[in-house]
Order: structure tokens, then C-alpha cells, then sequence
């Protein structure tokens, strides 16, 4: 098979960096509002921490149309992501902490594809 096309390079996988961002962010502000409907006012460091890391995935969804120039900010705000994970850890669902935790990890790589072939 060969394929004609190929969409290689840095402008592919910072776009794919984005699409898993902002996916994850609406299904993390989903459990979030899930959450929120549950505890009704309650509050506290936990729905803060969610929100957080939901603001956080936005921020990297958002770096999108910049991340051809500006590959290190989606590095610091992968960062962010990743601490504010940890804090909503214990607000997620293991399963969705887990699929948050994975997504995290595969976009890293990704963006390090992508920093690795602007350097070519």
C-alpha cells in the first residue's frame, strides 16, 4: 500500500495534539459538571482541581493555531496538565483519571515528534 499524501511534519501532529486536548477537556468538563450537578454547592479544592485541569486542556486545544511557532508553550501547558491531573486525581473516575493520564502521555510524545521535525 502506499500511500500518496502523506500528512507528516509539524503542523499534522500539533493539529493532533489539539484534537486529543480538546477532546479530553469536554469529556473532563463533562465529569465535571456530572460532579457538580451531584454535590450541588458543596464546593472545595476537588471541583477546583477539575476545573483546573479542564482549563488547562483548554489552553493546549487553544495553542493550536500558535503551535507551528510556538511547540514550547504546548510543552509548559502539557506541563499544567499534567499537575493538574494530579490534583483532580481523586475527583475522576479511575477510569477517566487512567484515559487522561494515557492521552497525556501519547501527546506528549507526539509533541516531541513535532518540536523533532521542526528541527529537520
Amino acid at each position: 500500500m502506499r500511500v500518496e499524501n502523506p500528512r507528516t511534519g509539524k503542523a499534522p501532529l500539533a493539529e493532533y495534539v489539539a484534537d486529543v486536548a480538546a477532546e479530553t477537556r469536554d469529556q473532563v468538563a463533562a465529569e465535571a459538571n456530572d460532579d457538580e450537578d451531584d454535590r450541588a454547592g458543596s464546593g472545595g479544592g476537588q471541583e477546583n482541581a477539575v476545573t483546573g485541569l479542564a482549563n488547562a486542556l483548554d489552553a493546549v486545544a487553544a495553542a493550536r493555531a500558535r503551535a507551528e511557532q510556538r511547540l514550547d508553550t504546548v510543552t509548559e501547558r502539557l506541563e499544567r496538565v499534567s499537575t493538574r491531573l494530579a490534583e483532580a486525581r481523586g475527583s475522576l473516575p479511575g477510569s477517566r483519571a487512567r484515559a487522561t493520564s494515557n492521552r497525556l502521555d501519547r501527546t506528549r510524545r507526539r509533541n516531541e515528534q513535532a518540536k523533532a521535525a521542526e528541527e529537520l
